[in-house]
């Protein structure tokens, strides 16, 4: 990622709201940079239960959470919502997206919207901290989705440590 890591300082606060719509349901969601460079996705009409949440550093953002209420799920609400995130961080001058997570489910689903599991070696020690990733045990043995599958195999519902996935959204490639 990058050598020469500075933290890009963003406003204090940014703002914007939208509705979605994905299967004839329509859900106003908010989007915020606050501070800190926290960035959250919301929807209050399911009492901020409908989320995502992360840290933006120098260009790249780290989701480290998406929930869908179960209720919602397997209707392409999360595909809608990840890719507002994603719109949304563009549009603020993001250009890598990462994430980190243990949980096959989560994990097989940021495949399936492009997401390339990455060795954690391509991320500086001063990114992974910017980013809060210097907190948390990461597989550094999964190099790949090979890996991830062998893994998978053993351990159906959820890995032992939580293994990083990228995404360039500049372009929408991994």
């Amino acid at each position: 990622m990058n050598e020469n890591f500075e933290n890009q300082k963003y406003p204090e606060i940014f703002k914007v709201s939208t509705e979605l719509e994905v299967a004839g349901i329509k859900i106003p969601t908010t989007f915020e940079i606050k501070e800190d460079n926290s960035f959250c996705l919301y929807s209050d009409q399911y009492e901020e239960e409908l989320n995502t949440n992360g840290m933006i550093s120098n260009g790249v953002a780290r989701i480290n959470h998406i929930h869908i209420p179960n209720e919602l799920r397997g209707k392409g609400i999360g595909k809608m919502l990840l890719s507002e995130l994603e719109k949304q961080l563009q549009n603020y001058g993001v250009h890598t997206s990462i994430s980190t997570f243990s949980k096959t489910e989560t994990i097989d689903f940021f495949l399936s919207q492009d997401y390339k599991i990455v060795p954690t070696d391509t991320i500086s020690e001063e990114e992974r901290g910017a980013l809060y990733m210097d907190r948390e045990p990461i597989d550094d043995w999964i190099q790949g989705e090979d890996d991830y599958n062998i893994l998978k195999s053993r351990n159906k519902k959820r890995l032992r440590k939580k293994i990083v996935l990228s995404k360039n959204i500049k372009n929408g490639t991994s």
